[in-house]
């Protein structure tokens, strides 16, 4: 079997790490053995160790003086940083840029057959400062993923790289089928209209955006036929998280705007909605945007700095100019007055989903990884 590992920033409930998380559940992962290290560890550790050996560099609150102590006298027997200098993997996956920063050292890069998948746009591969990294190490890279078109051109914009070591494959996806059928998660009128964000709470996610656009929409809702807009996810900045509350408050949203915390039950939650709004600053391939669309919740997104538009268009969605309020506003309000073209564009999203996604990401993932492998 081929001896795989996997290198993630963190272990966090977050796109690029979920996406190895799904990516260990597939089946072909099951003809590889596989390893995962975390450069910083989270909560989806667990799923991860139920599913390939990991190793965790660095725990958190791994600074305290007792960790410290602990790490000097402790011997761990998955230190997969010295494997990688053993060339005991057949191919080293680097699962983003953020990953690539992260590492401590890169000189395995030279002895290892090795695979980066790239997730981020250019405004966040700016501020992880990864230009001077990739420079020097580009050439020792065997071959790139990206996440979309958009990401991709960013990235060769950027970069001198050679087009045939460039694959784009969409990220790989959870099952999006509801947990509890008959359970409500939301506690709102059987009339209700449900319009849907997910995400940190943090300026590129647009939560600033969310709440303008949401105060428009309120504003001209009609009493027989409530709308409500719901966030879900709760990390993030502290500061924007509690103007983000407060300013709910202050712009007398409270009771048509629900935020709900970080939930394993979040696909329910877009099963319950009408609509999802992708307020994103840049989004180089949304995981909600696509799981909303599998299960049929048209989605509203701008039209610069996201590669989500590659699947998303007029005809299945609505597709606004870049940061403007009104369009996202009238975008939704038609929708919300108009349930057949609701209906019609519902169902033209769904097909526009399962079309993009075409063959199972994982699979073509895996058949990358092989082909890496057995290049002379």
């Amino acid at each position: 079997m081929r001896k795989v590992l996997f290198i993630i920033h963190e272990a966090s409930e977050t796109g690029a790490p979920m996406m190895i998380d799904h990516l260990l559940d597939s089946s072909c992962s099951k003809k590889n053995d596989c390893y995962v290290l975390c450069i910083y560890g989270g909560k989806i550790e667990e799923s991860l160790r139920q599913k390939a050996k990991i190793s965790v560099l660095h725990k958190k609150n791994s600074d305290t003086f007792l960790n410290k102590v602990f790490k000097k006298f402790y011997k761990n027997e998955n230190n997969f940083l010295r494997k990688l200098s053993n060339n005991f993997f057949d191919l080293v996956y680097i699962n983003s840029l953020a990953t690539l920063t992260r590492l401590p050292k890169l000189d395995f890069l030279k002895n290892n057959k090795s695979i980066l998948h790239v997730h981020e746009g250019p405004i966040l591969s700016e501020n992880l400062g990864v230009q001077e990294i990739i420079s020097k190490e580009i050439e020792n890279i065997s071959s790139f993923i990206f996440v979309s078109e958009f990401a991709k051109n960013n990235f060769i914009l950027n970069h001198s790289i050679a087009a045939a070591k460039c694959q784009v494959i969409p990220p790989v996806m959870r099952n999006v089928k509801k947990q509890a059928a008959e359970v409500k998660n939301l506690d709102l009128p059987e009339n209700s209209f449900v319009v849907c964000s997910s995400g940190s709470l943090n300026y590129n996610k647009g939560v600033d955006v969310f709440l303008q656009v949401a105060k428009n929409v309120i504003s001209q809702a009609r009493p027989d036929f409530p709308i409500y807009f719901v966030w879900i996810g709760m990390h993030g900045n502290q500061e924007i998280r509690s103007h983000f509350l407060g300013d709910i408050k202050k712009m007398g949203l409270k009771n048509n705007i629900l935020v709900i915390p970080n939930t394993d039950k979040i696909i329910d939650y877009f099963y319950e909605s009408d609509l999802f709004l992708l307020c994103s600053r840049e989004e180089s391939f949304s995981m909600v945007a696509m799981e909303n669309a599998i299960i049929g919740n048209p989605v509203i997104c701008f039209n610069s700095g996201n590669g989500t538009t590659e699947f998303i268009n007029n005809e299945n969605g609505c597709v606004i100019p870049y940061l403007d309020i009104l369009s996202a506003s009238r975008s939704i309000l038609e929708l919300y007055n108009n349930p057949v073209l609701l209906s019609e564009k519902s169902e033209a999203i769904r097909k526009a989903a399962i079309d993009f996604c075409g063959k199972n990401s994982s699979d073509k993932i895996f058949e990358i990884i092989k082909n890496v492998i057995d290049a002379r």
